[in-house]
């Protein structure tokens, strides 16, 4: 973009307002609101349920479907079958802590994912990106002043 704007500027006298794109800047942020620990623990434990059959059947069995975070079906698969569930697995889905960090960055997610399916709409006009920023900014400032927001 910075680019681009200096061949305008340098071949046309182009003085008009350029922005980066949203998502890809609204994608950005969501790294930064993720802590990498959480991330790794979950990832671990999501490509271990994808992996391995057994496990990834009774999942299936208890109900569930795709794999997000631990929920009750992962619970209750490491709970009935304790003995054939990885053991480091099994204390990373029962971690009450882990899994509270894990529902606390989803839910400081849940509003740049709303704001990045707002802006990645075809017909997304200008002043619809501007109000989702500025819903985003609302809702952050809003979160940090409550103290729940994790960076």
């Amino acid at each position: 973009m910075v680019s681009a704007r200096e061949i305008l500027h340098e071949e046309i006298g182009f003085e008009g307002l350029t922005y980066g794109c949203s998502a890809h800047i609204l994608n950005l942020l969501a790294k930064d609101l993720v802590k990498t620990d959480i991330t790794k623990h979950v990832t671990n434990i999501l490509k271990y349920f994808r992996n391995h059959h057994l496990p990834k059947a009774w999942y299936h069995a208890e109900g569930g479907s795709a794999l997000v975070l631990p929920l009750e079906p992962l619970t209750k698969v490491c709970e009935d079958h304790r003995s054939e569930i990885d053991r480091d697995i099994t204390n990373k889905i029962l971690n009450i802590g882990l899994k509270r960090n894990v529902e606390d960055t989803i839910g400081n997610l849940k509003p740049v994912a709303e704001a990045i399916d707002i802006v990645q709409k075809n017909n997304c006009s200008l002043v619809e990106c501007v109000f989702a920023w500025k819903k985003l900014e609302t809702t952050l400032n809003e979160a940090s002043n409550k103290n729940i927001l994790l960076i």
